[in-house]
């Protein structure tokens, strides 16, 4: 088998906590969500062969489904993912553009985890993605691991977005 495709496969782990008895905590590379049976939502987790991992969220709550809200986290153990980290970061700084947060200027603060490590440089920045997707970037970088934390949305309501809320209240980056 060519070695492109074998690199480009995936091992996918899926839970939606909709279901009765779906699991009360996820965790993965250093990443923990507690308490997601009580956050409608699908947590999809794909262990890549190259260095990196991708946990993406999506909202199963149907009242506010319309709004797209997503969550994408991007793990890379350095030194190894480096260059994915860098490829993966880059093309988010290309779209980055600020704007207003439910008519009120962007804090850097919004949305961070309940958790995060001492030692982790943090960067956080703004998105447009077209005329009505945006996006806030959390980025935590240490000499052993990077990750990249992405809240995906259909509009500005990132503040008021109960699933947001509840998953980085929930969401543990570890030292892993």
């Amino acid at each position: 088998m060519n070695s492109t495709l074998l690199k480009r496969s995936s091992q996918e782990f899926e839970i939606d906590t909709t279901v009765a008895g779906s699991p009360c905590n996820f965790s993965a590379v250093g990443v923990t969500l507690s308490n997601i049976d009580r956050i409608p939502m699908i947590v999809k987790h794909m262990r890549w062969p190259w260095p990196a991992d991708s946990i993406n969220l999506f909202n199963r709550d149907i009242e506010a489904r319309s709004d797209g809200a997503q969550v994408f986290i991007q793990v890379y153990p350095l030194p190894d993912g480096a260059k994915e980290f860098r490829d993966g970061l880059a093309l988010y700084r290309e779209n980055k553009k600020g704007f207003l947060v439910e008519g009120r200027r962007f804090s850097p603060s919004l949305l961070l985890p309940r958790f995060s490590p001492a030692g982790f440089e943090l960067e956080s920045f703004q998105v447009r993605d077209g005329s009505h997707r945006r996006r806030i970037v959390h980025v935590f970088s240490a000499t052993h691991r990077a990750i990249i934390l992405v809240y995906s949305l259909n509009s500005a309501h990132f503040a008021s977005s109960v699933f947001f809320r509840q998953v980085s209240e929930s969401l543990d980056i570890g030292e892993k």
